[in-house]
């Protein structure tokens, strides 16, 4: 049987454990609220069939943050950039994965290191067709940034073409050339 004060002893022990669980329960879900984060978007102008909102962003294969949205330039920045048929990539980068580069300002250390060639480009993840995106250093003449006539609204990083895409190019020259040669 129990006593009056008991019910009282289990009524504290319930709350109690109840308070502990929704403590311990916001503690983990808030986890990335104080995280410190950069946005950075990138314009491609290729399918990026098999990206998806949540993929991996990989900085010379090390996961650097992930993908937060997809669409078209045009949806993002309207009027300025009508005419262009870009895919806007916006992703998140973790400051204490990322922000290590330098002890400059974010935006100033991304423009200098896409001066150095840094580029965006999506990579496919073995057979299965999903793609990361990659950022890695390229040879920035090769692969200049595409034009743009707006101003970007976080850290921008141009991309270049995917291996799939240099892929599809050098078999389409290499057609072409034969057709030249039968004629």
């Amino acid at each position: 049987m129990i006593r009056g004060g008991d019910y009282f002893k289990l009524g504290l022990f319930v709350i109690g454990g109840v308070s502990l669980f929704l403590v311990v329960l916001f503690a983990l879900g808030m986890g990335n609220f104080f995280q410190r984060t950069y946005k950075m978007e990138t314009y491609i102008n290729e399918s990026v069939n098999g990206l998806e909102v949540g993929s991996p962003v990989k900085f010379r294969g090390v996961r650097v943050g992930s993908v937060t949205e997809i669409g078209f330039v045009a949806g993002k920045y309207g009027k300025q950039a009508a005419g262009y048929r870009y895919v806007y990539v916006l992703c998140t980068l973790e400051h204490d994965v990322f922000g290590t580069m330098g002890i400059k300002a974010s935006s100033e250390q991304a423009a200098e290191e896409v001066e150095r060639g840094l580029r965006a480009r999506p990579i496919s993840q073995g057979l299965t067709g999903q793609l990361f995106l990659g950022l890695d250093y390229v040879d920035p003449k090769t692969n200049p940034p595409l034009a743009i006539d707006w101003e970007p609204a976080s850290i921008y990083i141009p991309s270049a073409p995917s291996t799939l895409s240099r892929v599809e190019q050098a078999v389409l020259g290499i057609s072409n050339t034969l057709e030249g040669l039968e004629e």
